[in-house]
Parts: C-alpha cells; structure tokens; sequence
C-alpha cells in the first residue's frame, strides 16, 4: 500500500476568520481546524459556526 507523506501541518484557531481563510489558501499538507487548545470557552459556538462556514467555502 502506497501513502502519501504529509509534510506540513498547518493548526487553526477556529475563532479567527482571517486565519481560517489564509489555511484555505496555504500549501500545507494538513488543516487542522482547532476548537480546543486556541479557543476560549465562550468562543466555541462561534468557532464551530466558522468552521461549518470555512467547509462549505473549501468545497
């Protein structure tokens, strides 16, 4: 079985729509879209909003 190496990671706030439109942008391998480590509590519901948003854009 043939793989392919992911070489670069790129993790995003989902908070930040300005960063969340760069990754769409970037030649990183991988986007990790975070809802954990980058962003507060009372963020969240806004962040999971972004990212259902930056998907929809992507496709």
């Amino acid at each position: 079985m043939r793989g392919s190496v992911r070489r670069s990671w790129l993790i995003v706030p989902a908070h930040d729509n300005d960063r969340l439109a760069e990754a769409a942008s970037s030649n990183a391998d991988v986007v990790v879209l975070d809802l954990q480590d980058t962003v507060h509590d009372s963020m969240r519901h806004e962040a999971r909003d972004n990212i259902r948003d930056a998907i929809s854009d992507m496709r």
